[in-house]
């Protein structure tokens, strides 16, 4: 949430995958959506934390939404049939949603106006499967998963310019992309044989950063804003 205080999730403590709130402080839970089918991607709104974007599929087919979480009243915002929407991502002011939809048969980051709900595909030139698009705090860009040629990397676009086309990653798979708040730096994870590690990299060049040496899976990062 925009203050710190608590954690929304998917847990399929139920037999199926329901979104969840948690406090910080005490660990108290309670459900946010158990709608029939998918409920996955909660992510709160930057502004004043009175909506949460997530993805349901009771319509038939994944679906993007608003939650007003005052009355818990639901605002339908894509009409895709026949395709998939997922990773809802804000941006900065409130008024945007980035987001995954194979309405073409592949996947591709997708851009919505929250206002109008008229959205547009950001990732057109470039890669043949765009995913996991996170915003930078400043809103001038947009960074994502990207598979270009064999193996997976760090894509870097802007909203209104569109997608940059060399990567910020090239050699092992990258993946799931988290800005820092300093809107330069980015950590992500990193695929080298049968290991996953958690690395640093700079948008202007400097050499990356493995964060720890570890063995086992280490996936989808996401850098605190404070």
């Amino acid at each position: 949430t925009p203050d710190a205080n608590a954690v929304y999730y998917t847990s399929y403590l139920n037999g199926r995958p329901c979104a969840y709130r948690i406090a910080v402080d005490t660990a108290a839970k309670r459900m946010l959506s158990g709608y029939l089918g998918l409920n996955a991607g909660a992510v709160v709104s930057p502004v004043n934390g009175s909506q949460v974007a997530l993805v349901l599929s009771f319509p038939g087919n994944p679906e993007l939404f608003l939650l007003h979480l005052g009355d818990g009243a639901l605002n339908r915002l894509t009409r895709t049939h026949n395709a998939a929407e997922a990773s809802p991502a804000w941006s900065p002011d409130g008024r945007q949603l980035a987001y995954v939809s194979d309405e073409t048969g592949r996947a591709h980051i997708y851009l919505l106006d929250v206002a109008t709900k008229s959205s547009r595909r950001a990732t057109v030139s470039y890669g043949t499967e765009n995913l996991s698009p996170a915003w930078s705090p400043d809103g001038k860009w947009i960074a994502y998963t990207t598979r270009r040629g064999s193996g997976y990397q760090i894509g870097l676009l802007s909203p209104t310019r569109g997608e940059n086309r060399d990567t910020l990653t090239s050699g092992a798979p990258h993946e799931d992309p988290s800005w820092a708040p300093d809107n330069r730096h980015l950590v992500c994870s990193r695929r080298d044989g049968n290991s996953t590690s958690i690395c640093i990299i700079d948008t202007l060049g400097d050499p990356e950063i493995r964060l720890f040496n570890l063995s086992g899976e280490w996936i989808t990062p996401d850098w605190s804003q404070r």
